[in-house]
């Protein structure tokens, strides 16, 4: 059976978006768009609800029923329709690396991606720098210190890890976001 799979990111709470994702009036305004009617029985949608989509004059009209909806997402299947077999599901996944969770402070949260991404424990020092934007994000960047007795970095979810030197930063490869904070890190490895 042929599968349709999409992945968009929505920056954003977990439980927030999948609350939204319950919302019907989202959805019958998008399918307004290509002239096709989407009908629900209320606003938020819970398992055991009926969703009715249509093209114009009844054209192709199927039903689906919610199946499961929650702090993980929503699902539906086929309940009447022109195909055999229709299943949806939209799973809510937190945002992999580089965010401050809920209830937890900056440099908690560096730490824990240190721990994380490189398999270092670090103490967390001063904050370096302006605030850059990043799309809907703000990058800070924050100094740190190997703990004592913490083992060495490693790449666990990078290509390559290596130490440099202020006469080496500059040259190289940086991100965008990245690279307009190279002369503030050149400084503070000449101190």
């Amino acid at each position: 059976m042929p599968v349709l799979s999409l992945d968009h990111h929505v920056d954003g709470p977990p439980r927030l978006v999948a609350g939204v994702l319950r919302e019907s009036g989202p959805s019958a305004r998008a399918v307004a768009r290509v002239g096709a009617r989407f009908t629900a029985p209320a606003a938020l949608l819970v398992a055991g609800d009926e969703i009715r989509v249509a093209l114009p004059g009844g054209f192709l009209a199927c039903r689906t029923r919610i199946t499961r909806a929650g702090a993980d997402g929503l699902w539906s299947e086929l309940a009447a329709g022109p195909a055999a077999v229709l299943r949806h599901s939209t799973r809510v996944t937190p945002a992999a690396g580089g965010g401050v969770e809920d209830g937890e402070g900056e440099p908690h949260a560096l730490a824990r991606e240190c721990a994380e991404e490189l398999g270092a424990r670090v103490t967390v020092g001063e904050r370096l720098g302006t605030d850059l934007p990043i799309g809907r994000r703000v990058l800070r960047i924050h100094t740190a210190r190997l703990d004592a007795g913490s083992p060495e970095p490693a790449a666990r979810e990078h290509r390559a890890l290596r130490w440099v030197g202020p006469r080496e930063v500059a040259a190289l490869g940086w991100l965008d976001a990245d690279r307009a904070v190279v002369a503030e890190l050149v400084a503070l490895l000449r101190t």
